[in-house]
């Protein structure tokens, strides 16, 4: 069901970015942010993916204003949660975010 669509726009996100196809990217992104976001919540760790690559690819495209709504909806409640009572699965997205904030898509 939607689990496996907002996966498979996730990694043609992914695709497209390693590619450089930001605008692609970010449009794949999106999509499965929105859907991600909907399904399961927007602190879901696979929504948090989602918000990562769609940031990074803003950020490769100077979308100050994407990036801004991206950073205070999804990101930014999830770097000011305590690390040490974050499971491994929270603690790596956690990470995901933080470095997506400078950047570095890790997906």
């Amino acid at each position: 069901g939607h689990r496996l669509v907002s996966a498979t726009w996730e990694l043609i996100g992914s695709a497209h970015y390693a590619a450089g196809r930001m605008e692609a990217a970010r449009d794949a992104y999106a999509t499965a942010l929105a859907q991600r976001a909907e399904m399961n919540g927007p602190r879901d760790a696979h929504t948090i993916e989602s918000a990562s690559g769609l940031y990074t690819a803003l950020f490769a495209l100077g979308d100050e204003a994407g990036m801004a709504e991206v950073r205070a909806r999804h990101l930014d409640p999830v770097l000011a949660l305590d690390p040490a009572t974050l499971n491994a699965s929270m603690s790596g997205i956690r990470e995901t975010a933080r470095l997506a904030l400078q950047g570095h898509n890790t997906n």
